[in-house]
């Protein structure tokens, strides 16, 4: 490849669309299709007449000149989707009103009126806005229906002309039209059927969507729904449960949020209560749990004392607090060892006995991870 050629193809990069990056790519072909014939595809000439052939000649020069059939840039405002202007658009032009007149800016507008139509295949009467032009073919195509099913999307332009035909063919690819009546059903189904061999049954979903539409309804279909790990979880511990034969997690089989307060409990009364009633495990939680509050306590009153010159005040603080929290744990724990030994012996039912200890579980957590903290930071702001 020369120099030219590698220049001129950096200078003729695609450029990038919506169609070749995001949701659009993904979009289907189907979608696309309809796109492009809404879109891409060349409109009927309605504001200029077409020429045909390829040349023209004039009659009284007798020269021969190309045939150019420029259109007439318009003006589509949003109103349009409100009616069916059957192509009509407004006109931005310039307007001299005398010789020695300067020219000034002017719009045409088409004339608008309301009209009431009549859909045979939907059995429906609409009141909508209309022009003329759109009056006048819907008569020369021998119904709404007809008209509608007729003219290509970028004929129709308006999103309500594209809403009905949309809504037209799927009445007839469904055969959902009179329901009620069977007879009507055949007979009009048998005068549009014709229609169908355009379009399948997926380019008749996605047909008439606007591009905002196309995407939410791609995201809804493709959606993955994120399963939480805690399921994973779940099912996984109902296993180990099952094998080592667990007469509560025999029964389990389905997992969902419902089940998880069953599964903590079987958890709870099976593994925490037999450790919490020996008496080593409570020791060392006991021991654990002081000697990391004093650690952390010490750490965070250093900051905020200078401990050279006040020494005596921080050991007699030190010890006066860690000694209350101690007791504090201390008192706390055999609360709870008690009312587990009052849970054994109770004669209930095993489900009440799980509701008191994971309230009992409960209260322990309450304690380490707010009371203890609470009081802890009360302690370090005195003495900042």
């Amino acid at each position: 490849m020369s120099i030219k050629q590698s220049a001129q193809r950096l200078y003729y990069m695609p450029k990038i669309s919506r169609w070749s990056k995001g949701i659009g790519a993904d979009l289907p072909e189907e979608y696309k299709k309809f796109w492009k014939e809404w879109k891409l595809q060349e409109p009927a000439a309605v504001h200029y007449i077409k020429k045909e052939g390829i040349f023209e000649r004039n009659e009284k020069t007798e020269e021969v000149y190309p045939v150019q059939n420029i259109p007439i840039p318009v003006i589509y405002p949003k109103e349009m989707n409100d009616g069916i202007w059957g192509g009509e658009a407004m006109i931005k032009g310039f307007k001299k009103k005398g010789i020695f007149k300067r020219r000034v800016p002017h719009f045409w507008l088409p004339s608008l009126f309301k009209s009431v139509i009549y859909s045979e295949v939907l059995d429906t009467y609409m009141r909508i806005v209309i022009t003329q032009r759109a009056l006048r073919l819907i008569h020369e195509n021998y119904g709404f229906d007809h008209y509608l099913l007729k003219t290509p999307a970028c004929d129709l332009k308006s999103l309500l002309a594209l809403k009905l035909k949309r809504q037209i063919l799927i009445a007839l690819a469904d055969k959902t039209l009179y329901p009620n009546d069977p007879k009507k059903h055949t007979e009009v189904y048998a005068k549009y059927e014709q229609y169908l061999s355009a379009y399948t049954r997926k380019e008749i979903e996605w047909y008439g969507l606007t591009y905002e539409e196309a995407c939410k309804k791609w995201m809804q279909l493709n959606v993955k729904q994120s399963q939480p790990l805690k399921i994973q979880y779940r099912s996984e511990l109902i296993a180990k449960l099952k094998e080592n034969k667990i007469k509560e997690a025999e029964n389990v089989n389905v997992v969902s949020p419902e089940e998880t307060y069953v599964i903590m409990c079987i958890i709870f009364f099976h593994v925490t209560i037999p450790k919490f009633t020996s008496g080593i495990f409570l020791q060392e939680f006991l021991v654990k749990q002081t000697e990391s509050f004093l650690q952390k306590f010490e750490n965070s009153i250093s900051k905020f004392l200078f401990v050279r010159h006040h020494e005596k005040c921080f050991t007699s603080i030190k010890l006066l607090i860690s000694w209350r929290e101690i007791m504090k744990f201390f008192f706390f724990f055999r609360e709870i060892e008690r009312n587990i030994y009052l849970l054994t012996i109770m004669n209930i039912s095993t489900m009440e006995k799980i509701k008191h200890l994971l309230k009992l579980s409960m209260m322990i957590y309450i304690l380490l991870m707010s009371d203890l903290i609470s009081n802890f930071s009360k302690i370090c702001s005195k003495f900042r």
